[in-house]
């Protein structure tokens, strides 16, 4: 029986299309990069169930909005790494091969110039480990079904085959360097076999290859070789993951959202119209998170480098990101430590026994999962929290770390993002109140310097200004800086205009020119030499050296959220 045959014997599953969503649902197409990532924070199990269904026809919006997100030409780094490698293995040069590129950033040509010295490393080393003579194969599809549910698997990968046809293989191109392998890895290894299995183009007595390849430095593994049998092994044992990134049932909004179809008439979330103030849609349905604004506002390149495409840090060759990574590393530990202390059960106070001395000794028992190094960098910081610790006031109940908000401006076509550290209400009104804790070097003087400073303090500010007008009632967004010397918490509350108009100003200004940028300019600084994403920027050697906070700077990176 083939691989697609034993997927049919799956039990029917207990998906049902909400009340929003109109049509059978009996159809879907999937990547397998889609199920390894359906337990990630940034992905909806809901809205995936519901894409994958809408891309094959099945499923429609309802109420009809006659909206679609519209995509987004910066996100076009794999495609074009993707485009470039049959040119390159048919010998096209390579200045030729960038020239018909000119729509990608600065940054996305400078490393696409490096992905092409590497990629024709690529199927030397396949052939090398097979043991055999590959040719470039067609796009993987798989073809699967179970009772009242059919569709594709599409592998997004390199499709290596040989002339016979006896084996195939799968080399996913990675734009970092490979790393151990996950959960969510051996999810699409096992996929992307039963996907590679199930493909028209592939006989039922095949050998099948999984692999991954690293543009970054050309590493090569493979992770799978086996028959079509060995792949509906591994995916069975896998708990067969297709099934359930179709299932999906629970909303999880963030910024998958900004790429599904349903956005408009999603329950999970609300329509805010002009909530940034802009008066034009995007140039694409963009999400736009809290610490996304705080790095974009730093330097369009490093935010485009480092939070979108994802590309591996490289610093410039006489770089010292020692402290800037002493800083990021330290305000990770304490905001770990506080999601730590804020989640337990039943809620309590974080307190002086919370916090042990730190040179007590190996055998200390460090709270919060942290290892002894980090700890000791972040307990100066921690200690400070003591006296500011909202857990501690009487007339707040409702404790919630790390809940995530999100909104549709369909104004701007743009999903806004927020995740403070901790959210609660007053007991006797109702009145929700936001807190975000920052490590800092010093404290920031003004309201004015706090909202320039953290921006993402500032879209707490509006996020909840536009809550208040909504629903009526008034609410308060706090910031807790912390210092070695010693802690401060500013509160803007809604009903003081001038604050809220301020915040209001700095957020669309920052988010008005994210809305409308395709080139991701550089916006160079004296933190430009210690920022990991110097060398696909290469900015210019004059500089300023103004001090301002830029995207691998001290102070910057001290931001435990960046």
């Amino acid at each position: 029986m083939s691989v697609a045959g034993r997927l049919m014997e799956q039990p029917t599953a207990g998906f049902a299309a909400p009340p929003f969503a109109t049509g059978r649902g009996s159809r879907f197409s999937i990547s397998a990069s889609q199920v390894s990532d359906r337990h990630s924070p940034f992905s909806c199990p809901m809205g995936l169930s519901l894409r994958t269904r809408h891309r094959a026809g099945s499923l429609q919006p309802a109420p009809a909005t006659g909206w679609r997100p519209r995509f987004d030409a910066a996100s076009k780094l794999n495609l074009a790494v993707a485009r470039c490698l049959p040119e390159l293995l048919d010998g096209t040069d390579v200045r030729r091969i960038l020239d018909g590129q000119r729509d990608l950033t600065h940054s996305q040509r400078r490393f696409l110039r490096h992905a092409l010295d590497v990629l024709p490393d690529l199927v030397p080393q396949a052939e090398a480990a097979a043991g055999a003579e590959y040719r470039l194969g067609e796009d993987i599809i798989g073809r699967v079904e179970r009772p009242s549910l059919t569709g594709k698997v599409t592998v997004w990968a390199v499709h290596l085959q040989t002339a016979d046809q006896l084996l195939h293989e799968a080399v996913r191109w990675r734009l970092v360097p490979l790393r151990e392998q996950s959960d969510a890895d051996r999810d699409w290894i096992a996929t992307a076999a039963a996907a590679l299995s199930s493909d028209d183009a592939v006989p039922a007595g095949a050998r099948l290859r999984i692999s991954e390849f690293s543009v970054t430095d050309g590493e090569y593994r493979c992770h799978f070789d086996g028959s079509t049998a060995d792949a509906a092994r591994i995916f069975t044992e896998r708990g067969r993951p297709l099934w359930e990134a179709l299932d999906g049932s629970v909303y999880r909004p963030g910024s998958a959202c900004s790429a599904c179809p349903f956005l408009r008439v999603c329950p999970a979330v609300p329509q805010v119209p002009g909530i940034l103030g802009i008066a034009q849609p995007a140039v694409a349905t963009r999400h736009l998170s809290a610490s996304d604004l705080v790095a974009y506002g730093r330097c369009p390149t490093s935010y485009r480098v480092l939070r979108a495409d994802h590309l591996p840090p490289r610093y410039a060759e006489d770089a010292d990101p020692g402290p800037s990574a002493l800083a990021r590393d330290r305000g990770v530990a304490v905001h770990a430590w506080l999601q730590w202390a804020h989640s337990r059960t039943p809620a309590r106070a974080c307190t002086a026994r919370d916090l042990p001395d730190s040179g007590a000794g190996p055998d200390i028992a460090i709270p919060g999962g942290l290892d002894p190094e980090s700890y000791a960098a972040a307990r100066p910081f921690l200690v400070q929290h003591l006296q500011a610790c909202p857990l501690a006031r009487e007339e707040l109940t409702g404790w919630a770390p790390e809940r995530t908000v999100a909104v549709h401006d369909p104004d701007a076509d743009l999903v806004v993002i927020s995740t403070p550290d901790l959210a609660c209400r007053q007991i006797d009104s109702g009145e929700p109140v936001w807190r975000e804790t920052k490590t800092a070097g010093a404290m920031p003087p003004d309201r004015a310097e706090a909202f320039r400073r953290y921006p993402d303090f500032a879209l707490n500010v509006v996020l909840l200004a536009a809550f208040a007008e909504q629903r009526g009632g008034t609410a308060r967004a706090e910031l807790e800086v912390l210092t070695p010397a010693g802690g401060r918490v500013l509160t803007v509350g809604t009903g003081d205009v001038a604050a809220v108009d301020d915040a209001r100003r700095l957020v669309g200004d920052i988010a008005g020119r994210f809305a409308a940028d395709v080139e991701f300019a550089r916006s160079p600084s004296g933190a430009c030499r210690s920022c990991p994403a110097h060398g696909w920027c290469d900015p210019p050697d004059d500089f300023p050296t103004d001090g301002r906070a830029g995207p691998g700077s001290a102070a910057a990176a001290g931001h435990h959220r960046s």
